[in-house]
Parts: C-alpha cells; structure tokens; sequence
C-alpha cells in the first residue's frame, strides 16, 4: 500500500539517488504514493533520512491515495534536497491529475524545470553525484560507471 518510484517504504538512509518512471498501479489502492519514495518513516532506532535525489516520470493509479505527494507520499523523517521535476505527473487512470482533484498531503521536495535537473552543474554541485561513481553528461540522465 506503499508506492515512489523508486523506494516505496524507507527507514534507512538514501543518497544520490533518482527514478526516472512511468508507473501504472492497477488493482489494490495505494494508500501512500511519492514520485521518488512511497514512505519515509523515521523508526526510533533509525534515521529515515533521505539526501541529495530527485524524481522524474509518471505514476498512474486508479483512486487517490490517502496521502500523496510530488517528491513523498509520506515523510516523517527527513528529506533533504528531495528534487522532482516539474514535468511529473502523478494522475488517475481516467486521466485526471491528482492535483486537479484534491491537494498533496506531503509537500516535502522542491520542482525545478527538468533541463535545470538534467544539467552537469546541478547533479554535481548540488546533488553531489560523484564523478568517480556517475557518468555525468549534459542534458542527460546519470549513469554508473
């Protein structure tokens, strides 16, 4: 009941990461759903964070969820530098938006434009992919060595 694009449920710790989806849920309802991570649940024993990722694609479900958001469905630990891109969508099989509908429960994350996202400058200088794990390229998604 848990969905992101790339991690649906996390009480750990998350770095230089993204998802680049196109999600289609069908069937039971999903009552958490991000664009990058379902649920990140801060445990008493553990850290929930999430640091330095960002989101891209589409995710399709067929109700809307009980908690929903861009970046998080769900965030109760913490999400620093969470990016998603502004071209994400998140709708209903029936092709509405969710926004359209009703508002994000969880606004953790920050949209920015998807070539801002995809620029060497920014994965580097601000997300601080390494250079000696990711092969970075202009107007490209990174990739590992």
């Amino acid at each position: 009941d848990k969905l992101g694009g790339l991690i649906g449920h996390n009480t750990g710790k998350i770095y230089n990461c993204y998802s680049n989806v196109n999600i289609v849920a069908k069937g039971n309802p999903i009552n958490i759903l991000g664009g990058f991570i379902g649920y990140n649940e801060l445990l008493s024993d553990k850290d929930a964070l999430v640091s330095k990722c960002f989101a891209m694609g589409s995710v399709t479900v067929e109700q809307v969820p009980v908690n929903y958001g861009y970046f998080a469905g769900k965030n109760t630990g913490d999400i620093a530098t969470g990016i998603y891109s502004d071209g994400l969508t998140i709708k209903l099989s029936a092709g509405e938006t969710l926004t359209d509908l009703v508002e994000p429960t969880c606004t953790n994350g920050e949209a920015k434009a998807e070539s801002e996202i995809l620029s060497v400058d920014f994965i580097e200088n601000t997300l601080y992919f390494d250079r000696t794990i990711w092969l970075l390229e202009e107007g490209k998604l990174p990739t590992l060595r």
